[in-house]
């Protein structure tokens, strides 16, 4: 971040541009007609010093059309809005800046000389436009994220089907990014007991590389399981519930970041998430355990929704949609249940405090 990046700013080509609050459809732009760029420094921005580019020059014949302010029509035809695109080539490019739409400081700004009458001189005129002004209270945005894992570490350990004791180490980042598959199958055997307690523990790897210490672990994992025969994914109702006016019950649930220490007294990330209500209902009801998809989720929504789950709930229930990380930000690589020193403490377990019947 402290390395200067350039942004770049081209006009959208596609002339219809809707979004909603669950899909992000890519909107074309063209690259060979740049309005504008700025190089600056991460660092140095803040409340007080926004990120300005000049687009005097690209935007100047623009304006002086009038045919493009006759009317909405007119104006939508001629402009679809803009299109805000980092140089990923630029040298040292390989931070995240986070822009607030929504901000009143965020605005487009035209400076420009209004003639009055023709017997007096010009005067020096400003007319800003905030994007916050949009009725719903959202300025009209997206943001479409393509990641590139070419020469990526995790490319090593991904897709191997083929280890029936699963994948060491697993490698989970912020979506747009991946997740992985958990399976406890020795649930399947467990014979008939109160549970206390059962929590499903997961340590970071340790790594003393710089970059490790610039790019931070994600502030929450998240938790659901796979349905059976397709590729839906739903809520983990036994644990996990929704209030209206308390939100998501993360503090009990778990999946927030910790931290502890490693086999060799190093500070990693540690996520831990309470899965006794459905361990119980495993044992209890005798039916096969879940796949668990473990992901890092910026919004969070309940997919498809059962109308009737025999481990947790006999109704359909709907939970709104609520936000976890920033988009993007943050990775994090966790030793699997496949690890062959049986001694480290820090592989993926699950815990269990329990009382015999």
């Amino acid at each position: 971040s402290t390395k200067a990046q350039k942004l770049n700013v081209y006009q959208l080509t596609d002339q219809l541009v809707s979004f909603d609050s669950s899909t992000c459809t890519f909107q074309d732009f063209d690259l060979t007609n740049k309005l504008g760029s700025v190089t600056y420094t991460p660092t140095n921005l803040g409340d007080t010093t926004p990120l300005r580019i000049n687009l005097k020059t690209s935007m100047q014949t623009f304006f002086s059309n009038d045919a493009n302010f006759l009317g909405d029509t007119a104006f939508r035809l001629a402009f679809h809005g803009f299109a805000f695109s980092p140089e990923i080539s630029f040298p040292g490019s390989n931070s995240l800046s986070y822009f607030n739409l929504a901000d009143t400081n965020t605005k487009m700004v035209i400076y420009y000389k209004y003639i009055d009458t023709l017997n007096k001189p010009a005067k020096d005129t400003i007319a800003s436009f905030n994007l916050s002004n949009d009725p719903s209270g959202y300025a009209q945005s997206a943001s479409w994220v393509n990641r590139s894992h070419t020469g990526g570490e995790y490319l090593n350990h991904v897709g191997n089907n083929s280890n029936p004791n699963g994948d060491d180490p697993i490698y989970i980042q912020t979506n747009p990014g991946t997740y992985a598959l958990v399976q406890i199958p020795g649930l399947a055997n467990v014979s008939n007991r109160i549970i206390h307690r059962a929590e499903l523990i997961m340590d970071q790897v340790y790594s003393p590389a710089p970059i490790d210490s610039y790019f931070s672990t994600p502030n929450y994992l998240f938790l659901d399981y796979k349905d059976t025969g397709s590729n839906n994914f739903h809520l983990e109702l036994c644990d996990f519930n929704f209030s209206s006016t308390a939100g998501p019950n993360l503090t009990e649930f778990g999946g927030y970041r910790t931290y502890a220490l490693d086999n060799a007294g190093k500070t990693i990330s540690r996520y831990v998430f309470n899965i006794s209500r459905y361990v119980q209902n495993i044992i209890t009801k005798h039916l096969p355990p879940r796949v668990f998809r473990l992901y890092s989720p910026s919004l969070v929504s309940s997919g498809t929704i059962l109308l009737s789950d025999p481990l947790c709930n006999s109704g359909a229930i709907s939970y709104p949609l609520f936000l976890l990380n920033q988009p993007v930000a943050g990775r994090v690589k966790l030793y699997g249940g496949n690890n062959t020193n049986a001694i480290l403490p820090n592989k993926m377990r699950l815990h269990i405090v329990y009382s015999k019947i």
